[in-house]
């Protein structure tokens, strides 16, 4: 998404000059996942998210399904508090080069049917009832304002 500036208050008239403030780029595979997202913020920290999404893959690298493991984000969490920042210790390298179904260090976890169940960053532990309805159980290690 391209951003714009350049609207001439008195006179209602645009100029129009293209801007990176809070531009984004996204790009999907043939799926729909989100495989790179790059998120900007304002002109004086333009830097907020630079991530690439893990997918479980096998040997040859396809993905197998839609299950997001973890994403990785090149942008220092310094930042942006509010943001997203990196799920994995590893480098932006290792991330492409990995071809694996899954991993211990993987930041989300799946029961034998899909459903998210962890969330380990966030600390959430339990999510539960999620199954063609609504969430009905939400446990997490600390407090979080998530509605439900």
């Amino acid at each position: 998404m391209n951003t714009y500036k350049g609207l001439n208050s008195a006179t209602n008239n645009w100029n129009v000059a293209s801007i990176d403030d809070y531009r984004e780029d996204i790009t999907y595979d043939a799926n729909g996942n989100i495989l790179s997202y790059k998120r900007n913020g304002n002109a004086n920290q333009l830097a907020m998210d630079k991530m690439t999404y893990q997918y479980p893959k096998d040997a040859d690298g396809k993905i197998l399904n839609n299950r997001l493991r973890y994403v990785h984000d090149e942008v220092a969490a310094a930042n942006y508090a509010e943001d997203i920042d990196s799920q994995t210790p590893l480098t932006l390298a290792q991330v492409k080069a990995e071809k694996l179904a899954e991993q211990q260090s993987d930041n989300y976890v799946y029961d034998a049917i899909g459903n998210l169940v962890q969330d380990k960053k966030r600390a959430l532990i339990q999510l539960t009832g999620m199954c063609m309805e609504r969430l009905k159980v939400l446990k997490a290690k600390q407090h979080y304002h998530l509605p439900l």
